[in-house]
């Protein structure tokens, strides 16, 4: 969708009536819950696991770290963070799992490339 993002009430009310989710106040849950082994890959498993050992969020400089370290080459990783369903950019300049953190930049959907 090139960067675009329903607004958050649409998106909601999309859920809404989509089976198989579930809309509590403003978090959207699956029924049932999905299995992050059956949907994520390998490198995408050790991405969420790096995030999660590190509070959730992390500044772009120790997030490449990681990824270098799992193996990916930069630009895998780069492509990784601004196109993952799972990752977005918060304040202060960190990247982290969606639900990290309460102030993601530009909205609670927002999908923006590495500083």
């Amino acid at each position: 969708m090139k960067g675009f993002s329903p607004p958050f009430e649409v998106l909601l009310e999309f859920c809404r009536q989509a089976p198989g989710l579930h809309v509590r106040d403003n978090a959207i849950e699956a029924n049932p819950i999905v299995n992050p082994n059956e949907v994520l890959s390998h490198i995408e498993r050790q991405i969420v696991h790096t995030l999660s050992q590190n509070g959730g969020t992390l500044i772009p400089p120790e997030l490449k770290s990681a990824c270098l370290s799992m193996g990916l080459n930069q630009t895998t990783c780069y492509l990784y963070l601004v196109h993952s369903p799972f990752i977005l950019k918060y304040r202060h300049n960190r990247y982290g799992l969606i639900g990290s953190d309460e102030n993601p930049v530009n909205g609670p959907l927002s999908r923006n490339p590495v500083n």
